[in-house]
């Protein structure tokens, strides 16, 4: 099953993915054919986007959400630890992208169409089928049928129009 990070599209080859570590900063590099950086690791950042993800300013409130002591995140930050375990948890309540969320890389939502963190069989067939009546209807209809039916999405669930205010608010 291809993940979407073969080598023929550059993504990821582990023949010639090679993984550093700065122990000054604790920042982890990636780097590829003879390298080429690929990715950054950063606990700071990574932080901060767990914090706008849930909307929150402080550290004690994001050791909160996670029932986390109250120095569990400075000690995080302070460490260079990047909290995989929490971030997973996150990309499965908030659905955002685990790309975007560790590394920074395309949009919050960007896995919304090709969620890899989902649990169950049941869930898979379900986003299949909602995905693929989107792209059909995104291919298919006006740019006013489309605002119709996302103003229709918006009326019938309450929790999608917030998805979306929360997601214009950040970007």
């Amino acid at each position: 099953m291809d993940m979407g990070y073969s080598s023929a599209n550059g993504l990821h080859n582990p023949k010639n993915t090679h993984k550093t570590r700065d122990y000054n900063t604790q920042d982890e590099r990636f780097t590829q054919n003879g390298g080429e950086p690929m990715a950054e690791l950063n606990a700071g950042l990574v932080i901060d986007r767990m914090q706008q993800v849930i909307g929150v300013q402080t550290d004690i409130a994001l050791g909160a959400y996670f029932s986390r002591g109250s120095s569990a995140v400075s000690n995080w930050r302070s460490r260079g630890t990047v909290p995989f375990e929490e971030c997973v948890i996150l990309a499965k309540r908030k659905g955002v992208s685990l790309d975007w969320l560790l590394l920074g890389l395309g949009t919050m939502d960007s896995a919304i169409a090709d969620f890899r963190v989902l649990d169950g069989d049941a869930v898979a067939p379900r986003l299949r089928r909602l995905s693929g009546f989107l792209a059909h209807w995104t291919a298919t209809r006006s740019d006013d049928e489309q605002v119709w039916l996302e103003m229709q999405l918006a009326r019938a669930i309450p929790d999608y129009a917030e998805w979306v205010s929360a997601r214009s608010k950040s970007g």
